[in-house]
């Protein structure tokens, strides 16, 4: 395999289950990204948006 997405591609030939679960996984990684762009945008730190949002800033 030369790249990741040969890899993606071959999983998703052999194990279509595998391959829409790493598709699930690089959606999720999607929206976490944008979140954090969002919060680097607004110059909040991970505390001060946990504490907007009402949790412990190691929540989850």
């Amino acid at each position: 395999m030369a790249t990741w997405n040969d890899y993606k591609k071959h999983v998703r030939e052999s194990n279509p289950e595998i391959g829409r679960d790493i598709d699930e996984v690089e959606e999720r990684a999607k929206i976490v990204s944008a979140m954090i762009d969002q919060r680097h945008n607004l110059n909040l730190s991970q505390r001060d948006l946990a504490e907007m949002c009402g949790l412990p800033e190691n929540y989850g």
